[in-house]
This record gives structure tokens, C-alpha cells and sequence, in this order.
């Protein structure tokens, strides 16, 4: 009877380590995710804002006809 609660405490124990190791490698993809989201969108914007001071730029020389 001894023996069988020791083995049941084990398997509990074990359980718990399997657990907590689940939960921090889904809490450290989760922000590997939500980095790789925020870098494409920062991304997206500097090239929006790079391609806009461009055009800005050079919208002068759009009517001298070299275009």
C-alpha cells in the first residue's frame, strides 16, 4: 500500500514538472509570435512612411517629362 502512494506521488510530481514546462514554453511562443507580428507591422509602416517621403520628393519632377 505504501509502495503505491509513493508511486502515485511520483507520477504526481512528474505531472506537475511536465505541466509548468508546457505552460513557459507556450507563454515563450506566444511572445515570440507577438514579436514577429509587431516587427512585420513596424516593418509596414517604415516602409509606408519611406515610400511616401519618396514620391514627396520627387513629385516635382514628374511634369519636366523625364518620366
Amino acid at each position: 500500500m505504501a509502495a503505491r502512494k509513493n508511486e502515485n506521488q511520483q507520477t504526481a510530481q512528474k505531472n506537475e514538472s511536465l505541466l509548468r514546462k508546457l505552460t513557459k514554453m507556450s507563454t515563450v511562443s506566444l511572445i515570440l509570435g507577438v514579436l514577429t507580428l509587431l516587427t512585420g507591422m513596424a516593418y509596414l509602416v517604415y516602409r509606408f512612411f519611406s515610400e511616401r517621403a519618396y514620391r514627396e520628393k520627387w513629385k516635382d519632377y514628374d511634369d519636366c517629362g523625364l518620366m
